[in-house]
């Protein structure tokens, strides 16, 4: 308990506001171990809570197995009896998706649950504006799409790094619709950047490059997803300021890899500027890549 009076407990943890998860990583051989640690760390709490006049709701809280659909079925990690936890007694739900701060994660690690539920959403925020069509100017119709439709495409897209295109494609369908009703017509990719958009795969790195330059610059940054930087020896006119530059030496598909590879492929010039002229500058020049990647002028 001496932990728990200090908000810490003895397995990781992710806090966020009133929400807490708790994860551990096993070998299947480890498994049975692992969920009764977890299930001390359950107790501790819950005996925390109840000293500190709290009382936590078995039914909100929910387990999962996170592991490759391959590995579920070899080990049979799908059986109910080999993750079986409780509060107070009552058994704690297992779970095969959950959302978490609004990504709705999958046991098996597959995006299409989420993108599903965000490109359903999108399309009836369209459906519900387009009733409005008619009495909206392009200015409104515009602002109206970017606040309610382009703002669920870039919610914590910095996750869609390492898609597939098949999945990118879709994503980019939902763009191309959201363009179509402030244009008030059929539109593809080009009708896109015309109206002064960003392409989803350039929107993207546009999210991937801020954290990336906060990674580097803000001391709050996280601690478990801090950037290695190696320093630059050679001048050249390119580097001359000496910028920081991130490493390739990272697991691919991961947030560092992905950040290293898109940091990496900006000019220095921004990586000295203020982080408000930095997101003016990204968004310029991942327009006009969006306009480059569709042989636009």
């Amino acid at each position: 308990m001496a932990n728990l009076q200090n908000g810490k407990f003895d397995c990781n943890y992710l806090q966020y506001a009133d929400d807490t998860s708790l994860y551990q990583h096993s070998k299947v051989k480890n498994l049975s171990k692992c969920v009764d640690d977890m299930q001390k760390e359950l107790d501790r709490a819950n005996s925390w809570s109840k000293n500190s006049n709290l009382l936590m709701n078995p039914t909100k809280t929910k387990t999962m197995v996170f592991s490759t659909a391959q590995m579920s079925t070899t080990h049979n990690l799908a059986s109910l009896e080999l993750v079986s936890m409780d509060i107070n007694h009552q058994n704690i739900e297992r779970t095969k998706s959950w959302r978490v701060l609004g990504i709705k994660l999958n046991e098996h690690l597959k995006w299409n649950l989420h993108l599903n539920e965000v490109i359903r959403s999108c399309y009836a925020v369209l459906a519900d504006l387009r009733r409005l069509k008619r009495f909206t100017t392009f200015r409104l119709r515009k602002q109206l799409t970017e606040l309610l439709v382009l703002s669920k495409l870039d919610y914590c897209n910095c996750l869609y790094g390492s898609f597939p295109a098949y999945l990118l494609k879709r994503l980019q369908k939902v763009q191309n619709s959201a363009s179509g009703f402030v244009n008030g017509m059929y539109s593809k990719a080009g009708d896109v950047v015309s109206i002064g958009w960003v392409l989803i795969k350039e929107r993207i790195d546009y999210s991937i490059a801020k954290l990336a330059f906060q990674a580097l610059n803000d001391e709050r940054w996280p601690g478990y997803l801090t950037l290695e930087v190696k320093e630059v020896t050679r001048v050249l006119r390119s580097n001359s300021d000496g910028t920081l530059r991130l490493k390739h030496s990272y697991i691919e598909d991961t947030f560092q890899y992905n950040a290293a590879k898109v940091f990496n492929d900006i000019s220095d010039d921004f990586k000295c500027m203020d982080f408000k002229n930095v997101k003016i500058s990204l968004k310029k020049l991942l327009l006009d890549r969006s306009k480059e990647r569709l042989n636009l002028d």
